[in-house]
């Protein structure tokens, strides 16, 4: 059931029934059917902008994606090579660790009959030294004792055949002979 609408007519004082013109509703309907079909036309104009810079902002970012994970990619490998290598050197290490342990077994038998030997010859010596320390003092300290006596010998033949001044401060110089 429709309503009837009414508006209220200040001239006659009255109550009218509200009756629309068919040109009214027609240019209501056309207006709404324009705008509407304007709105879908802009929404798919912008909307294939849009999509389109959207398109190209994704495919550069794939690109860029791509071209990191192809550097990671190289990385890697590189970092699997190195890897590869130094696990390389510490096996030879290893083997070389090993021989020269090897050989550090052998050695150190030969150095331990060694050091037994050294050992005693250096007894040996300390013993020698041990006897003959006083023999070694006396002749140091009559080397000394020479060694003084020869140059108080020296000085004193020095003294007598140099210069000397007068004892009045005179600069007249005499040479002092033996008599």
């Amino acid at each position: 059931m429709s309503k009837v609408k009414y508006y209220y007519d200040s001239e006659t004082l009255s109550y009218r029934k509200i009756q629309s013109e068919k040109k009214s509703t027609l240019n209501l309907w056309t207006g709404f059917i324009s705008t509407t079909i304007a709105g879908f036309a802009i929404l798919i104009i912008v909307s294939g902008a849009y999509q389109e810079n959207f398109g190209k902002k994704t495919d550069i970012e794939i690109n860029d994606r791509i071209e990191n994970l192809d550097k990671i990619t190289s990385d890697l490998e590189s970092l699997s090579r190195f890897i590869e290598n130094q696990k390389t050197n510490l096996k030879e290490q290893n083997k070389v660790l090993s021989e020269l342990k090897n050989e550090n077994k052998k050695l150190e038998k030969v150095v331990g009959m060694n050091k037994e030997n050294v050992d005693a010859l250096f007894q040996i010596q300390e013993d020698n030294a041990r006897k003959r320390i006083w023999t070694d003092r006396i002749i140091g300290f009559l080397f000394g004792l020479a060694g003084s006596f020869l140059i108080a010998l020296l000085f004193r033949f020095w003294d007598r055949n140099k210069k000397r001044e007068l004892p009045d401060g005179d600069d007249e110089i005499y040479i002092k002979k033996p008599k």
